[in-house]
């Protein structure tokens, strides 16, 4: 009899094996689950006494993984309220803001429009306003589609199921792509529920997604409406002009099909529940350092105050900007990422080398054409020039001083110059620090560091 059938069947068995644990583990016991239906209960009846106070027509709705039956332990609480579409989009949003601020206090967090994030009995609790429409193609506001999306997942999916995708939601949150959020990049949890429904279970979904190429259409009721350029395409069933998987980034895309073949070729719950990394020690740390024959800079700078989705994004275009200047100064870059940390942002970059010769070669015209006089009269008074012009392969050159030969000094100059997001800019203008090679171990910044040398797939660094 072959080999492969019977391994294939052992891995089966182990692989339920891990599920049950794990479900054992992600499942609200009955007790949680009362508990959560009556703060839930709670918020409503609070809501409707704030609404009818305040004389306006609108009312509570439960949305989200809470309302579906697809939450895992300590879930948050999705509650919006449904404003009649006679509504102004003004009144809409302050009368939302007042019953969020109201109820459940919090911050205010912005998607189309601002909402209210704050704690209620316990549980991380959002609430949102959006318009009740009857037809989500009539939809008002972005969010107005999310009622449907329940109607759609309760309607379709299978008891069964349901703990299908608290195995997919587990499974992606251990590997570091669940939430659709600009820190993580990921699969949202709809985007959970409506793989499970296009596959069937968790363990056909992580199949379906090995065979995944860039650029894959997903659909279920509905055929798409228009060309999408995402990594991954999930049609919304509810709404066909819409990608349900357009927050993936192609780095999350690829993480996850590699981790679906991982997982199908050798299941293990670190999967579901990674351990968390351990600081290492400076030796052996500084061991792998010396090891790349590179050098490496670090950009610490103060966290400011912001929600994720505004912090995110200026984050990543801050990283780039850096790895930029540092390229357009000829210092080639060879990795770079970054660090959240309690009080503070960790930029990192690795450099083939931090330190440049005095001199670059500056490229001109060639000798035929007819501003190689301008370029000629321009250097040849230039404080910067070395040697020169002189032809080489056609072309003038001239060899000038470089402006930086120190890519430490680089960033301490030009840091504040780049224009990194109107809230880092902020945080810079006033403090920052620039750190290479072994200062960076001194600092307090050895596990971040040593979690960007080791490149993990399954405990990535952002971005």
């Amino acid at each position: 009899m072959p080999k492969k059938p019977i391994l294939t069947t052992v891995r089966n068995v182990l692989a339920m094996s891990i599920e049950d644990r794990v479900l054992q583990k992600i499942i609200p016991s009955q007790e949680e689950e009362e508990r959560l239906r009556e703060v839930v209960a709670i918020l409503k009846r609070r809501l409707e006494a704030e609404i009818k106070d305040l004389g306006i027509e609108a009312q509570p709705m439960l949305v989200g993984s809470v309302a579906k039956g697809t939450h895992l332990k300590n879930p948050e609480i999705d509650m919006f309220v449904c404003f009649s579409p006679s509504t102004s989009r003004k009144d809409l949003e302050r009368y939302g803001l007042m019953l969020g601020e109201s109820v459940v206090g919090g911050e205010k967090h912005f998607a189309e429009h601002p909402y209210i994030q704050g704690e209620f009995e316990g549980f991380t609790t959002e609430i949102v306003p959006c318009f009740e429409v009857t037809d989500p193609r009539k939809k008002m506001s972005a969010v107005d589609r999310t009622p449907f999306h329940t109607e759609y997942v309760l309607k379709n999916l299978k008891e069964k199921q349901k703990n299908e995708t608290r195995l997919l939601k587990q499974f992606a949150k251990g590997v570091g792509v669940y939430g659709a959020e600009a820190k993580v990049q990921g699969l949202s949890g709809y985007l959970c529920e409506l793989l499970v429904l296009k596959y069937g279970s968790f363990q056909k979904v992580l199949k379906g997604a090995t065979k995944w190429k860039k650029g894959a259409v997903l659909e279920l009721d509905k055929k798409a409406m228009k060309k999408f350029t995402e990594p991954l395409v999930m049609v919304d069933p509810v709404d066909a002009g819409r990608n349900v998987a357009s927050a993936l980034s192609i780095d999350q895309f690829a993480r996850f099909i590699h981790l679906s073949k991982s997982y199908l070729k050798g299941p293990k719950i670190s999967f579901f529940f990674p351990s968390k990394p351990k600081t290492p020690s400076k030796a052996s740390v500084l061991k792998k350092m010396k090891a790349r024959g590179t050098d490496f800079m670090a950009v610490a700078i103060m966290k400011p105050d912001l929600v994720e989705d505004v912090l995110y994004p200026q984050i990543r275009k801050a990283l780039k900007s850096i790895a930029n200047l540092c390229e357009r100064n000829e210092f080639v870059v060879y990795d770079s990422g970054f660090q959240v940390l309690e009080d503070e942002i960790l930029f990192l970059v690795e450099l083939k080398s931090a330190r440049l010769p005095t001199v670059r070669k500056h490229k001109g015209p060639a000798t035929w054409l007819g501003n190689v006089e301008d370029f000629i009269q321009k250097w040849e008074k230039s404080r910067k020039k070395v040697a020169g012009p002189y032809i080489e392969n056609g072309h003038f050159y001239f060899d000038l001083k470089r402006d930086y030969m120190d890519a430490r000094l680089l960033l301490k100059r030009e840091l504040k110059s780049l224009g990194l997001g109107k809230n880092l800019d902020e945080v810079v203008s006033k403090k920052f620090s620039v750190l290479e090679n072994e200062e960076i171990l001194s600092k307090g910044y050895l596990l971040p560091f040593s979690m960007f040398l080791s490149k993990s797939i399954q405990n990535p660094m952002f971005p």
